[in-house]
């Protein structure tokens, strides 16, 4: 069938007309995307990976080119060794273009800004299948210009890719339609016999369970949609036949089996796809959850505190020794799994209230975002807060949009398919953690349905029918008004001020971040992390009493800060405060014996302090091999403070290996100071100084 002649409306552009619109608008698309590299590239702090985007530029780094040391500070997230924590999908992904292009992250964000170009092409093509081509030109344009998707385009996360395979996985369903045999009017012809339909038919099937079963590597809560595509399959082929639904759900499986069976030969755990179910639930739904995402619920399971997805190996270690046995990822996935679900059969309402206040949150206009925040994000780019993306609006148009598209019975399987595809990527957000860029990969599909509002009501004014035009008008005015309970969102700006803080600190701007570490402290006086931040600003520079001003105030505002403590440590050991700063180490290392930060100080000092009484470097050598022990050897500064205590001990042989070892290790992640105090002190060792 001719999908000209499935309009809604009763005007028709000409091909040639069709495609010049498109092409226009793939040219608005790319261009909007160049600006936002430009203006990416005028203000690199804002292309410095944070948080699970820095865990996938290092995966895809290592992946890449082999080089598995974690960033200065880090602990080793053992990627290599264990199953893997978060879905491999967008990492393989990023991998395979720092491979072809350099281990950049404005490399990943150009690609990714391709990608945005093709998924408005492909939203083109899904608007012109289930509407029209004016509705589907109309969808084309809205995902060109808004600006969540130019935004998401310019981190290292998964939203662009995801919605990338959903709709390519929706069109590839919506293809078998057109070459199903049973239908009563195959496509098959003399030249085209019914055996070559079933072949085709056949290969688009597989092909369709690939591509989601490669959705599911991306994000695997869209497992979800393997059952009800299956069952779409069934109900579309006009017949009791569960066959090519079987050969569907094998395709599926097939794209996801490799990554399981590498779970359990390299990581030696039955772990389907990753290992992070159990956390998220635990997360959004512990006794003190907020459902916006935080670890304050998982630092309690554990002596320490957990930052980010480096931190999982060390939490699921302590994890063990809290419960005094061994445990897997998938053991301790089950774990937090358990605890989330005695927590809500305990208190059932508060489950429910939560549950649906994370439904709102998904459905409010309100843009927050634990990775990157993005609504101040976007107030400071002057080309993002001048492009549309009210969320309010595309829901107030989305559902009348729906509603109006349904009237074409033709049409209503591939469109149920699609809100499906919406409905159920929403549903698998809910139990867990909230966070806006969850609901980008759904964007795409409700915008196909603003677009068939927009259109249905532009033919109507134009052919002077505003009266028929009207319920839809007044249901979106409704909906998008209803979006005021949005107004009241939690400010994000400190969540803002600490992002810049920590990409500047990372470009080795630490002047500028610590503008911003104050000007969060102004925002929010409680901030520990900020006030942990800007006392390692001070004692970095030699102001040692500010600096411990700061590292007290953390810990008054919040005493189990292991970092900050070991750092109070130090600084009160600088002040002159030895007695005072040994004891806080230590104290730490009573309640954390892994420590790699507090054990690494410690050893420094008893392997360096001239006092004879605090001068240890038998016991210094034990702390720093156990410091190097748990970073895998891979840290230069926890290496160079074994030499040192290896030389203090009179072991000048082995420290000068240990030296260069160190010195091997910050020739890959180490600071140009750092490599030059090892070059000195290696000397000195071969010396035998």
């Amino acid at each position: 069938m001719n999908k000209e002649t499935q309009d809604t409306g009763r005007r028709k552009l000409q091909p040639g007309r069709t495609a010049c619109i498109l092409l226009g608008i793939l040219f608005l698309a790319g261009g909007l995307r160049a600006a936002r590299v430009v203006e990416l590239s005028r203000h690199p702090e804002l292309t410095v990976p944070i948080q699970d985007a820095e865990y996938h530029h290092y995966w895809a780094r290592g992946m890449a080119s082999g080089n598995w040391t974690p960033p200065a500070g880090y602990a080793d997230p053992e990627i290599t060794t264990t199953p893997y924590f978060r879905p491999p999908g967008y990492p393989f992904f990023l991998g395979l273009v720092y491979k072809v292009f350099g281990a950049k992250a404005m490399a990943g964000i150009v690609i990714q800004m391709l990608f945005g170009m093709l998924n408005v092409w492909l939203v083109y093509l899904l608007g012109r299948r289930l509407l029209n081509a004016q509705a589907g030109l109309i969808a084309a344009f809205l995902s060109a210009v808004w600006w969540v998707f130019i935004f998401s385009e310019g981190t290292l996360l998964d939203p662009t890719l995801h919605a990338f395979f959903l709709l390519l996985t929706l069109l590839s369903l919506l293809s078998l339609e057109s070459c199903a045999p049973s239908q009563p009017h195959p496509v098959a012809t003399e030249s085209d016999p019914p055996m070559i339909t079933m072949r085709r038919f056949l290969i688009r099937l597989i092909i369709s369970g690939l591509l989601l079963g490669i959705t599911c590597l991306i994000r695997p809560t869209t497992l979800l949609m393997i059952p009800v595509c299956a069952g779409w399959i069934i109900w579309t082929s006009r017949g009791p036949c569960t066959r090519p639904a079987v050969i569907f759900i094998l395709a599926a499986v097939a794209a996801i089996a490799p990554v399981t069976i590498r779970n359990y030969t390299r990581g030696h755990d039955r772990v389907l796809i990753s290992s992070n179910a159990g956390l998220m639930l635990y997360m959004g739904n512990s006794e003190d959850a907020t459902g916006l995402t935080g670890t304050a619920a998982l630092n309690e399971l554990q002596s320490g505190k957990y930052r980010s997805c480096f931190d999982y190996a060390v939490f699921v270690k302590k994890l063990g020794l809290r419960e005094g046995r061994p445990m897997k990822h998938s053991e301790a996935s089950a774990f937090l799994s358990e605890r989330a679900l005695e927590s809500m059969r305990r208190r059932p309402l508060r489950f429910l209230a939560r549950t649906g206040q994370r439904l709102l949150n998904y459905l409010r206009p309100a843009e927050i975002s634990h990775n990157h925040e993005m609504h101040f994000a976007r107030m400071q780019s002057a080309l993002l807060k001048n492009l549309p993306g009210s969320f309010s609006l595309l829901l107030a148009l989305a559902v009348p949009g729906f509603v109006i598209s349904l009237r074409h019975k033709s049409l209503r399987p591939g469109l149920v398919l699609a809100a499906l595809f919406t409905i159920f990527h929403l549903a698998s957000l809910i139990p867990f953690v909230y966070s806006s860029q969850y609901r980008i990969a759904m964007l795409p599909l409700m915008i196909l349905f603003a677009a068939a509002a927009l259109h249905d009501i532009g033919i109507k004014i134009i052919e002077r029918n505003t009266r028929r035009a009207l319920p839809a008008i007044l249901g979106a005015t409704g909906i998008y008004l209803a979006g005021a309970w949005g107004a009241n969102a939690p400010s994000t700006l400190p969540q803002w001020h600490y992002q810049q803080a920590f990409a500047l600190e990372r470009l080795s701007r630490p002047d500028e971040a610590a503008r911003h570490y104050q000007a969060m402290i102004e925002l929010d006086p409680g901030s520990a992390w900020a006030h942990g931040a800007l006392g390692r600003y001070h004692a970095e520079r030699g102001r040692i009493r500010e600096a411990i001003v700061h590292f007290s105030q953390a810990l008054k505002l919040e005493p189990d800060y292991p970092k900050a403590r070991s750092q109070l440590g130090s600084a009160l050991y600088l002040a002159g405060r030895k007695s005072e700063g040994i004891s806080e180490l230590r104290r730490v290392l009573m309640k954390d014996p892994d420590d790699a930060a507090s054990l690494n100080a410690l050893a420094w000092i008893l392997a360096s302090d001239s006092d004879p009484s605090i001068r240890n470097p038998a016991e210094a050598v034990r702390l720093a091999e156990r410091a190097c022990e748990l970073t895998g050897r891979k840290s230069a500064a926890l290496l160079d403070t074994l030499a040192a205590a290896l030389a203090a001990l009179g072991d000048t042989s082995r420290a000068v290996q240990t030296a260069e070892e160190a010195l091997a290790a910050a020739q890959n992640n180490g600071s140009s100071e750092l490599r030059a105090g090892i070059l000195h002190r290696l000397e000195n060792y071969r010396q035998k100084q």
